[in-house]
């Protein structure tokens, strides 16, 4: 489907405040995390963006409210401008943004891996193998290569971007220990 609005701007002017939510918490230091389509647009993005953040990053979630086929809030990651995100990515080196993906294939478990930061990118794919969740370099419109991406909107202009497929997604939200080793094997990659 395809975003019915060009930028946050232009969303918050066209729907009621209570289809939608933000949470922040704001810091500075090396990383934040971010989930600009949580809610009902990739679930449960929001919920693996929170437990990555853990009690010690800052993070930011965009969190829809209502179904997409009421209305879809989704804001290409290009456009995704909220004023309160770019300031907390402007006080942090490096962004991680978790986004929902559909499968490439039925039952796919591979998170495909984007962002401009290659190190980050590629160290928290090796800790995600090394956990037994496979990775994918990104490509395409998944790639999060754009510099006004909203992962590379950070200090250092560059972050990283984990496009997880709707499989791995719903089974994530349901077993709770295979979440507790996707976040932490996220976590180890980025050093914490």
């Amino acid at each position: 489907m395809p975003d019915q609005f060009k930028d946050f701007a232009e969303m918050t002017a066209s729907v009621d405040p209570a289809a939608w939510e933000v949470e922040v918490r704001d810091g500075t230091g090396p990383w934040v995390i971010i989930a600009p389509h949580g809610g009902t647009i990739e679930r449960p993005t929001d919920l693996l963006a929170q437990e990555i953040a853990g009690a010690d990053l800052p993070f930011y979630v965009f969190r829809s409210l209502v179904l997409k086929k009421v209305a879809n809030l989704h804001i290409t990651s290009r456009n995704f401008n909220h004023d309160l995100a770019l300031a907390l990515l402007a006080q942090c080196d490096t962004a991680v943004a978790i986004h929902g993906s559909a499968d490439t294939r039925r039952g796919d478990v591979t998170t495909q891996m984007g962002g401009i930061d290659a190190e980050a990118r590629e160290a928290i794919a090796r800790s995600l193998a090394a956990a037994n969740f496979p990775t994918a370099l990104a490509s395409g419109r998944l790639a999060g290569d754009h510099p006004i991406n909203i992962c590379n909107r950070c200090r250092s202009g560059s972050g990283v971007q984990l496009e997880i497929p709707l499989t791995l997604r719903r089974q994530l939200r349901i077993d709770v220990d295979a979440r507790s080793e996707f976040v932490a094997a996220i976590r180890r990659g980025l050093r914490l």
